[in-house]
């Protein structure tokens, strides 16, 4: 961080992270210099994947928890970062109008050593789509090397985030919303959330119960599919960012839309948060765009390193 703030006139990377720490502190007293003092605590150099990957994690918290504090709320709403839970349990945002409460987390992968081994295979598996081991079979009998689900780290951040929504009671509606950032495949989280034959967000999910049931996650109405890993790492780089004009806001400007998977048994979320996040349902993409469709196997035609350039 100190080579972001470590001149004036500031990198547009610093400029654009205070402007964003900027909007919470006006919503919560006190949250933009609680966020900046986390993010200081993060040290990364380059060469540490690690570290670095920690530091993205805290500017997609960043990124999302300010776009949800610069909705349009109405008069009387109140805000409050990291409440505690009656079971103890604190998620990153409780905001509460007049007719309804709304429970939000964040998570954030590790993807980038993610992205190396989905460079180096020749094939992909997406979604549990096929029962017991014969998803693996199949990558076995196709596949000198392929990756693999990301579906158990869904299945930990909608089990985290139950267990952080679950104790909280109201006698007005209440919304669970898991925001998780991703980058251009979002296939990968799409299709592990809403597959029709595997989806951990529908009847017949992948995951059971010790009684052989489906494990459901009834506090949670749906999960926010952001495409802004590449934003932030690219902005962190001080490289060219290619949809958002701004790493730390979210708008239709360069049209790269997020996703919205609503669980089978979750609540209709209002149209202002899909227009917050520039998202639409998951349904809306079917047919039209590969990247957020839902797919169960990937053959990656890769070049030869013997092949001529």
């Amino acid at each position: 961080m100190s080579y972001f703030f470590g001149r004036f006139p500031l990198h547009p990377f610093a400029e654009s992270l205070v402007k964003a720490l900027l909007v919470c502190e006006t919503r919560i007293n006190g949250l933009g210099l609680k966020l900046f003092d986390e993010l200081i605590d993060v040290k990364f150099v380059r060469e540490d994947v690690a570290s670095y990957e920690q530091f993205i994690q805290k500017l997609a918290e960043i990124v999302c928890i300010r776009t949800f504090l610069a909705m349009d709320w109405p008069n009387g709403t109140s805000f409050e970062h990291e409440p505690t839970a009656p079971n103890g349990k604190r998620p990153e945002l409780r905001i509460e109008t007049s007719d309804a409460v709304y429970l939000i987390e964040v998570k954030c992968p590790r993807l980038i050593s993610h992205q190396w081994k989905r460079g180096a295979a020749d094939g992909q598996i997406v979604a549990r789509a096929l029962p017991g081991q014969q998803m693996k079979a199949i990558a076995k009998s196709f596949f000198a090397d392929a990756q693999l689900p990301k579906d158990n780290n869904l299945k930990d951040f909608l089990t985290s985030s139950e267990a952080k929504f679950e104790s909280f009671k109201s006698h007005k509606p209440t919304y669970g919303i898991l925001c998780v950032i991703w980058d251009d495949q979002m296939y990968e989280a799409i299709s592990p959330l809403k597959h029709s034959r595997c989806g951990l967000l529908t009847p017949e999910s992948w995951l059971l119960g010790e009684d052989g049931t489906v494990q459901t996650f009834p506090s949670v109405d749906g999960v926010m599919v952001v495409n802004h890993f590449g934003v932030l790492t690219a902005a962190s780089r001080e490289e060219p960012v290619r949809h958002r004009a701004d790493p730390f806001i979210i708008t239709d400007e360069n049209h790269e839309s997020n996703v919205w998977c609503e669980s089978y048994w979750g609540k209709e979320i209002p149209n202002f948060i899909l227009e917050g996040f520039d998202a639409y349902p998951d349904h809306a993409y079917e047919g039209i765009d590969a990247s957020k469709g839902k797919t169960e196997i990937i053959f990656w035609l890769n070049k030869k390193d013997d092949d001529p350039a």
